[in-house]
């Protein structure tokens, strides 16, 4: 029984108690008249804390600063390297186009000028999977080590797609290597042999490196690869990718790399996605390796945006930083980095990094599961929890996730139905306004929800709720039986249960018993995920029985607010940087996903919130709720194209050399005051069969002209005859010397048709689809034309035709006076010629 203090007197543990809360700015809670201001400034406080710590982390997680042009030369320098990108990024040089070969010259030119002896790797590879075939130009150069032969690959393709300069996809990976080189050579000789390998053709099924890999004599001194990339045009340069068995890999990453950037997430999610880069060919035969990549402006990928003025300069500099620290380390080691199993790693806090082995995974989950057992008996022994509170929290969490997942998914429905078509691009160039809306309703909802299951849920606020959710997915569109039965459902699950208060630490342990069923998942099934929620999981359940432990009625305390923050650590360290990366990664249609994370987020800092709201319930939900709206009006209201965010356009010229008239023809659906000077104002519907028997899109066309011939490829019938019961068709193919994609047509009722070419083993082609159409693509076809056989039935017909593609337009005007806020989409020149052999 504690004795009372008389008034006007203190004692001791007053005085102490007094000096402690003025310390630290806070009036002393024994002299409060108003004991609701203190919990609202400790509210504040802790909302405060808790958004400065999602700031720092963001601030953290980016690339470092890029080292100038006169850098000490035994560092790598981007400044260095960015001459390289102001070369290689000014032309489109997709395989074939003689771009492509200018970048090619320019490549071998420099690693001779850097003392190497470059080898031009040619190869003509079949790629059965895409019924096409290739002439590849590979380059590839060494340095010897003092050592075994053994050999680390450094690599990075450099051909491009048609419509992108490839600044950063993938002329940032070719200038590193450059200046990588350079680099090195200011340091002592290293053990290990270091191969640069430029592959080209990895934009059309990584065909350089596959060839690589099949025929090229060093594949077998290759004992570890680096391969760079990337997929926008800033960003970290981000490592989501090993070899499998990547244990020691990741010991070494771990410890060489000066800014590791990477977790086991983004393993596990790229092995179960169709994604490839020429990395893929390497796994699959077992290599140990990484894969980086940046990725952010996505918007920039493979289209005209990827250009030196829109690349980052600091992302070149994070790629050049780890692969030097990769180059000068591993050089020195022995490379044997095959171990017996994957570990899980990730980022703490910034560029922290830590991981262990995968074998961890189960016996971490068992003792964050005990933990929390001892949470649910420490909790109900001192009445804080009850059973039958924290299953009501099951149940509230579980809810909670359906309406964030419906309210954002309806709301992006709505948005992204103002911009179709090509227009969609316009709230995608605004990413980075419309995610903060997202995520600041999210919380908004959040916050409001927690708040209201702890006071209790009338008819009316589950009415109100309902109805909400019900316009905004009349709104959108997104109006199904589903959808509106779950939101129904789930309001009337919320009257009946949640009408009485409910704790706030039993609704936060309700969440975490659902974690801890996820969490036991992951460990099992996908090892390399299960850090997300042990971590996070393991500091909510320590922070939860700290506050158990010593004080009763915790929710009616304010200390708890210390010791919820420091819980709410590993929850924002792990959490915050996720999301953000997995907008960047998947972009605005999965910002419903996205947005589920928030919610795992909200499960752990349940406490936090009912702290935060305890006060003024309206305050923070109604702040947030205003600045999201207001992020999503200023991101996607009244948008329009400028000079950085182009509008993407196509136009084509086609030509028939059957009848000699060529029309302008466009993929877009509506015409523009560019593309009219083209098309006219009233253009005309046309389907390209004649170019294209396999190819149903309908175009715009332009009148027909005469006055623009171009040369179509032929083909010169060399034998027709019968062999072992099969026709042999011999023809020598001549394409035009700018054709750098060559398309085969052949017509035949056989079920399947057998090809080859010069010489080279017998190859089947499947028809296309249900029709008697079987196509082939030849990439880079020979100037001097090919020799091909085709084998079919002796009593059929044969039809060729024969379709030509460059990537370059006729001589025209108007080409040259596209606005500045346009940019060329799938430009491209066709000549086709047929054939019918009887």
């Amino acid at each position: 029984m504690r004795a009372e203090v008389p008034s006007g007197k203190t004692t001791p543990e007053h005085n102490h108690a007094r000096r402690a809360w003025v310390f630290i700015g806070i009036p002393n809670p024994t002299s409060m008249q108003n004991r609701h201001t203190y919990h609202f400034v400790a509210g504040l406080l802790l909302m405060l804390a808790m958004l400065s710590f999602v700031y720092i982390t963001f601030r953290l997680n980016t690339p470092p600063e890029a080292l100038p042009e006169d850098a000490p030369a035994t560092e790598f320098s981007a400044g260095r390297a960015w001459k390289h990108i102001e070369v290689i990024g000014s032309v489109k040089n997709p395989i074939g186009s003689n771009a492509n070969r200018e970048v090619r010259n320019y490549i071998l030119q420099e690693l001779q000028r850097l003392g190497l002896e470059p080898e031009l790797h040619l190869a003509t590879f079949y790629d059965s999977r895409r019924q096409q075939v290739a002439d590849l130009a590979n380059i590839l150069a060494r340095i010897p080590g003092q050592g075994s032969g053994r050999a680390i690959l450094f690599m990075g393709h450099y051909d491009t797609v048609p419509d992108a300069y490839g600044a950063s996809d993938n002329g940032s990976a070719v200038s590193v290597m450059l200046e990588l080189i350079r680099m090195l050579q200011h340091h002592p000789p290293l053990e290990q042999d270091l191969i640069f390998f430029f592959p080209d053709g990895e934009e059309v099924g990584l065909l350089g490196a596959r060839a690589f890999l099949k025929e090229h004599r060093w594949a077998d001194d290759v004992a570890f690869v680096v391969n760079l990339e990337a997929r926008g045009t800033a960003g970290q340069s981000f490592m989501f990718e090993t070899g499998y068995n990547n244990l020691e890999t990741i010991s070494a990453f771990a410890d060489l790399v000066p800014f590791p950037t990477a977790n086991s997430v983004s393993y596990e999610v790229y092995e179960r996605m169709p994604n490839d880069t020429d990395f893929s060919p390497f796994k699959e035969r077992h290599f140990q390796g990484l894969n980086f990549a940046y990725i952010e402006n996505l918007f920039d990928y493979h289209t005209a945006g990827d250009n030196p003025e829109n690349t980052d300069i600091r992302s070149v500099q994070h790629h050049g930083s780890s692969a030097g620290a990769i180059a000068l380390g591993l050089g020195n080691r022995e490379l044997q980095l095959q171990a017996e199993g994957n570990a899980i790693y990730f980022n703490t806090i910034g560029y922290g990094f830590t991981y262990y082995p995968y074998t961890w995974a189960v016996p971490l989950s068992i003792g964050v599961v005990l933990l929390l057992v001892i949470l649910l008996y420490a909790g109900s022994a001192k009445n804080i929890l009850h059973p039958r509170g924290w299953m009501k929290g099951i149940a509230a969490f579980i809810i909670h996730m359906v309406f964030l997942y419906i309210i954002i998914h309806s709301l992006w429905s709505f948005i992204s139905g103002f911009y179709p078509g090509s227009e969609r691009l316009l709230p995608e160039y605004n990413q980075g306004r419309i995610t903060p809306g997202f995520a600041s309703i999210a919380v908004a909802f959040s916050l409001a929800y927690v708040n209201r299951i702890v006071r209790g849920i009338c008819f009316t606020h589950a009415l109100l709720l309902l109805l909400f959710v019900l316009l905004l997915l009349v709104i959108s569109g997104e109006m199904t039986l589903l959808k509106g039965g779950g939101a129904l459902a789930a309001s009337a699950l919320l009257f009946v249960l949640f009408r009485k208060p409910l704790s706030p630490y039993d609704l936060g342990a309700g969440a975490l018993v659902v974690f801890a069923v996820l969490m036991t998942y992951t460990a099992v099934f996908v090892p390399g995920a299960s850090y997300l929620l042990t971590w996070p999981l393991a500091g909510t359940a320590i922070g939860y029985l700290i506050i158990f432990a010593f004080a009763k009625n915790p929710e009616r305390k304010i200390w708890p607010a210390v010791v919820l923050f420091f819980a709410a650590v590993p929850v924002i360290a792990l959490f915050s940087p996720l999301i953000r990366f997995f907008w960047i990664a998947m972009g605005l249609p999965a910002s419903a996903a996205a947005v589920l994370l928030i919610g795992l987020m909200a499960g752990f800092l349940i406490p936090h919130m009912e702290m935060v709201t305890r006060i003024r319930p309206l305050l923070f939900p109604v702040i947030f709720l205003a600045a999201g709206i207001g992020s999503l009006v200023a991101g996607s209201a009244w948008l329009t194209y400028d000079e950085r965010h182009r509008k993407p356009v196509n136009i084509s010229y086609v030509y028939n050399a059957e009848t000699g008239t060529g029309r302008w023809v466009s993929s877009d659906r509506t015409t523009n005051a560019w593309s009219e000077k083209f098309l006219t104002d009233t253009p005309d519907t046309l389907y390209l069969e004649d170019f294209s028997p396999v190819h149903g899109q309908r175009y715009l066309a332009g009148p027909a002209m005469e006055e623009t011939r171009l040369h179509a490829p032929s083909a010169r019938l060399l034998h027709d005859t019968v062999i072992g019961g099969r026709r042999v068709t011999d023809l020598h193919v001549q394409a035009d010397k700018a054709t750098a994609l060559l398309h085969l047509y052949l017509h035949s009722k056989g079920r399947e048709l057998q090809i080859q070419f010069d010489g080279q083993p017998g190859r089947t082609l499947q028809p296309h689809q249900e029709s008697n159409w079987y196509r082939l693509r030849y990439l880079a076809p020979p100037e001097k034309g090919f020799r091909v056989s085709v084998y079919t039935d002796p009593h059929e017909s044969l039809k060729l035709k024969l379709t030509g593609v460059s990537f370059e337009l006729p001589d025209h005007p108007g080409i040259q006076d596209m606005p500045a806020h346009m940019m060329p989409r799938g430009h491209s020149t066709l000549a086709t010629r047929r054939y019918s052999f009887q």
